[in-house]
């Protein structure tokens, strides 16, 4: 799944004003949130969009206004924290 994907529909929400999109591993999973900044309760119609539209459960998490980095420009607002491990054959 691309991130401009989950960009689109974030974007589809006003009540939003800044997220990222965290990658990481829970019991060696791939998982996805996204972090949002908003003042509104908008984390479950967030997640049941991206659901609906994307077709995978994508956590949506609403962190404390001004807590995530602002970006101008180009911004990077994706973050890969997954375990990469060489496997040994």
């Amino acid at each position: 799944m691309f991130p401009s994907s989950i960009e689109t529909i974030v974007r589809e929400f006003i009540e939003i004003k800044e997220f990222r999109i965290v990658y990481y591993t829970e019991q060696e999973m791939n998982q996805v949130k996204v972090q949002i900044e908003s003042e509104a309760d908008v984390e479950r119609r967030l997640a049941d969009r991206l659901r609906e539209r994307i077709g995978i459960r994508i956590d949506v998490e609403r962190v404390a206004p001004g807590s995530l980095p602002r970006f101008s420009m180009k911004a990077k607002r994706v973050i890969d924290e997954r375990n990469h491990q060489q496997q040994v054959g």
